[in-house]
This record gives structure tokens, C-alpha cells and sequence, in this order.
């Protein structure tokens, strides 16, 4: 356990321990570092320009500045909710990977979101958010993002919920899962975590890019 510590990590260092250990002070990452074992982070983990950090295990990251072009990977199989703070001169990547689901609140300054594994759910305005959904993932929740691409699923809503994007790319086979609680009932548009019925909100004047086909497939439920 640290306290008010600061940490530098270069290119292909290691915050890996196999107890439990609280970081309080800040962890400054200017290359590639891989944050593991069961690590909680109570100060800021500041991810420089280039660098990238990946959370594996049950790593968890209370304040956190992902700052100037640094990348976030999420490489785990059980679930993980996260408030994620991304601020800088430069956006930010978040990459998901591992069977689990990564939440993501608050607002932040991401230009990218690429699910390669699992689900990724947004709550928060993560408006300049492109997605790329890989095949055999999922997308959803209640929040806002840019472009919708690529082959995976698109759940809006956290059972029901609005999700908003500016537009879909549904060229890469992409599928969509709506859940209906009420017929004959609006939406309720002034509380997207709770809408009564599913709802993808598209902003775009260009809603869609191209025109679905029978490889985009619409479940009902």
C-alpha cells in the first residue's frame, strides 16, 4: 500500500502484484504497462501521449486521466464497471478484450471504442466516440456515441434504455436487439436508463451510411 506516492512507468513496465494493493499516489504511464493481479488505484493514473495501459485481472481504477493520445485496454473476463475520466490535448482509445462486460459512465474525451471481445456498455456522453464492433460482441446502454460500425450486436438500453449514436455503418453484418415492456406507449425520452421500450436514437442527417440488407438482423423481444 502506497500513499501519495508518484510512479513512473516506462515502456513495457508491469504494475502486477499478487495481493491485494491500493495505489494512492499517481501512476504516470509513457509507454506500454500492464496493470494487474488485484490492484485499486485511488489517485490518478495518467496515461501520456502514446502510452497504453491494459487492466487485466481484477484491476480497478477509481480516478483516472487517461491524457494526450494515451489508450485505455480492458483485458478481463469478469465484469467491470468504471467511470472514466479522459481528458487532454489529444483523444483517447478505449479497446475491450476478454469474455466480460465493461461499463463506461461520466463524459469523456474518447475519439474511439473498439470492442474485440465481450460487451461494452456506455451510460455516459461519450459523443465523439467512433465504435467498431468486432464479430460476436455487443454494444449497448443508455449513453451517447458517435459512428456505430463493424459485425457485432446492438443492444440499446440497460434493459429497456435509449442508446444514441450519430449514425450506422451496417455494411460489416451488424444486428440489432430491442426489448419491448409496453405496446402502444412512447418512449420516455426525459429518462433514457428507464424508457419503457427500446430505443436507437440516430442524430445523423445520414442516419445510415447504406441501406440494411438480410445480413442485418433485428430481434424483437
Amino acid at each position: 500500500n502506497t500513499t501519495g506516492s508518484s510512479f513512473n512507468v516506462a515502456s513495457g513496465g508491469t504494475v502486477n502484484t499478487s495481493t491485494s494493493s491500493v495505489i494512492d499516489g499517481q501512476l504516470h504511464v509513457s509507454g506500454a504497462a500492464t496493470i494487474a493481479g488485484t490492484v485499486t488505484s485511488n489517485g490518478d493514473v495518467e496515461v501520456q501521449t502514446g502510452g497504453t495501459v491494459t487492466m487485466t485481472s481484477t484491476a480497478v481504477l477509481n480516478q483516472t486521466a487517461i491524457t494526450n493520445n494515451g489508450a485505455l485496454v480492458v483485458d478481463r473476463s469478469a465484469g467491470q464497471n468504471w467511470s472514466v475520466a479522459m481528458s487532454g490535448t489529444a483523444p483517447s482509445a478505449v479497446t475491450k478484450q476478454g469474455d466480460g462486460t465493461l461499463t463506461l459512465s461520466g463524459n469523456a474525451a474518447v475519439n474511439a471504442i473498439t470492442v474485440d471481445q465481450g460487451k461494452v456498455v456506455v451510460n455516459g456522453n461519450f459523443s465523439d466516440a467512433a465504435v467498431q464492433l468486432l464479430t460476436d460482441t455487443a454494444f449497448g446502454g443508455s449513453g451517447t456515441v458517435g459512428a456505430l460500425g463493424g459485425s457485432g450486436s446492438v443492444n440499446p438500453g440497460n434493459s429497456p434504455g435509449i442508446l444514441t449514436a450519430s449514425q450506422i455503418d451496417p455494411t460489416g453484418g451488424m444486428s440489432f436487439n430491442f426489448e419491448f415492456t409496453a405496446v402502444n406507449t412512447y418512449p420516455n425520452w426525459s429518462d433514457a436508463a428507464n424508457s419503457i421500450n427500446d430505443v436507437l436514437h440516430l442524430t445523423s442527417g445520414t442516419p445510415f451510411t447504406s441501406d440494411l440488407t438480410s445480413a442485418n438482423v433485428i430481434n424483437v423481444y
